[in-house]
């Protein structure tokens, strides 16, 4: 079926954002921007610069918007905020829903629901700002080397992979400077798969590989950083099992939501 580019109304792009991801938010959305405009798109630009939930309902309203392409990534962004301000003003915007966006945003939630559903995760700890202190006993039954992260931000911002015992206060202390809470996971050797989903079905699988010791920011947004392998070469099966897996997690959190 055709679409008529005219029925989209006025789009507003989302970009920006309070969180430690403004930067590249910022350029993600002067690209999608750009792309929208060259079709003969009606296309604003709209800069979320800060947190609070009132001025950023009048700063939308005052665009008169009919849609909006979300171009922001962490926290206001992808963790629901942004998508319930938008439920309210009722206009449709691109992206999971407030629920869904909220759970993917939280690594410790997620991994509990996706643990309840039969769903394979690496094995981790969390730990908390309030209770937490150097003077505390981390129980590691993972061996090493570890992953260090922020429980609710993205890109890898704020994470660490160390390899020993001693690099592992610094680590968390980084962690601590972007979140609250924090999770400690093992770390899982191979190779990087990741899965789209578009209307409900699997796209083909990527393989991730990046030139760096693991898909890092430098890594996820300097050009020539890493390769993207498009479809992966995989067995058939292994394809079929990736897909699936993705599947079930997207339908799981449609479920949630």
């Amino acid at each position: 079926m055709e679409v008529k580019l005219s029925n989209f109304g006025r789009i507003g792009v989302l970009m920006g954002g309070p969180s430690s991801e403004r930067e590249i938010s910022l350029k993600s959305g002067k690209a999608v921007f750009e792309a929208l405009k060259q079709m003969g798109l009606d296309v604003t630009a709209i800069d979320i610069k800060t947190d609070n939930i009132e001025e950023n309902t009048d700063l939308i309203k005052s665009n008169n918007i009919n849609c909006a392409f979300i171009a922001m990534h962490g926290r206001f962004g992808e963790d629901g905020t942004i998508q319930e301000i938008l439920e309210n003003l009722k206009l449709p915007y691109t992206g999971s829903g407030v629920f869904a966006s909220k759970l993917a945003m939280d690594k410790i939630e997620s991994r509990k629901i996706l643990e309840k559903n039969g769903l394979k995760v690496p094995g981790y700890i969390e730990i908390d700002k309030t209770s937490y202190n150097t003077n505390s006993k981390i129980k590691n039954s993972f061996g090493f080397p570890l992953v260090i992260k922020p429980a609710t931000h993205g890109s890898s911002v704020g994470l660490s992979i160390i390899e020993r015992d001693g690099e592992l206060d610094n680590a968390i202390s980084l962690a601590f400077t972007f979140d609250q809470r924090v999770i400690i996971e093992e770390y899982i050797r191979g190779r990087e798969l990741t899965v789209g989903i578009l209307d409900s079905e699997a796209l083909p699988v990527i393989e991730i590989v990046p030139k760096k010791m693991f898909f890092d920011f430098e890594a996820k947004y300097k050009p020539g950083m890493t390769d993207y392998i498009v479809p992966a070469e995989l067995e058939e099966s292994i394809t079929k099992k990736t897909m699936e897996a993705a599947l079930s997690v997207h339908k799981l959190w449609l479920f949630k939501g």
